[in-house]
C-alpha cells in the first residue's frame, strides 16, 4: 500500500538515490548534504512514498521551489508524484506560502505534463551555461547579475566554470558573439497557491 509522509533523517539514503536517477551527472557527496540540509531545514517540505516499507519516491522542496521530484519508474502513472507535490502544496498554504515554482529540465516531457495538469504555468527558460572568463566579464560591465551554479549539480569537469542564466543574458550574448557552452536547459513552471 502506498504512503506519503514526511522524510526522517533514516530515509536519507534511499532518498539519495532516487534524487541521482533524475540527476545521474549530479556529484553524489554533494546530493546527499543537499538533501540533508532540506530534511532538516525544511521538514515539512521534504516528503517520500513507501510501499510496504520501500521508498519508491521523494520531493525536496523549500519555500520558493520544489528542488527534486524522483519516482521509481514501476512507479509512475499511480499518483505517486502528484501526491508528494500536493503534500509540499499543502504544507505551504499552511505557511501562507503564495506560490511555488519548479525547474524542469526542458526536455522532460512528462514532468512538464504532470506540473502543468497541477495547473503550473510555464514562467520562463533557463539555461545553466559554461562561460569563459571573457563573457563573465562582458555580463558584469553590463551590470548584469549572474548566478553561479551550485557544484552539487555539476559533473567535476564543469565545477567552477558554470552559470545559471535566463534565456535573456543568454540572448545578449550570443549578439555580442559570445557563445557559451550550453549544459541544460530548463522550463520554469510556477503555480499559484489559494
Amino acid at each position: 500500500m502506498l504512503v506519503t509522509r514526511k522524510a526522517q533523517d533514516k530515509d536519507l539514503d534511499p532518498m539519495c538515490k532516487l534524487v541521482m536517477l533524475s540527476t545521474p551527472f549530479a556529484d553524489p557527496e554533494g546530493v546527499k548534504h543537499y538533501v540533508k540540509r532540506h530534511v532538516n531545514d525544511f521538514p515539512d517540505l521534504c516528503f517520500v512514498s513507501e510501499d510496504d516499507g520501500k521508498i519508491v519516491g521523494v520531493i525536496v522542496a523549500n519555500v520558493e521551489y520544489i528542488e527534486d521530484l524522483a519516482v521509481l519508474p514501476q512507479y509512475r502513472r499511480r499518483g505517486v508524484a502528484s501526491d508528494l507535490v500536493n503534500s509540499v502544496l499543502e504544507n505551504l498554504r499552511l505557511r501562507g506560502v503564495r506560490s511555488l515554482r519548479a525547474d524542469i529540465i526542458s526536455d522532460d516531457v512528462t514532468a512538464i505534463r504532470l506540473y502543468d495538469k497541477m495547473g503550473f504555468k510555464i514562467i520562463g527558460e533557463n539555461y545553466i551555461v559554461k562561460l569563459d572568463n571573457g563573457a563573465v566579464k562582458f555580463l558584469k560591465e553590463r551590470g548584469e547579475e549572474i548566478e553561479p551554479m551550485w557544484d552539487v549539480w555539476l559533473p567535476k569537469e564543469l565545477k567552477g566554470t558554470s552559470y545559471w542564466l535566463s534565456k535573456e543574458k543568454l540572448t545578449a550574448l550570443k549578439a555580442n558573439n559570445i557563445k557559451p557552452v550550453i549544459v541544460r536547459s530548463f522550463i520554469l513552471m510556477q503555480k499559484e497557491i489559494a
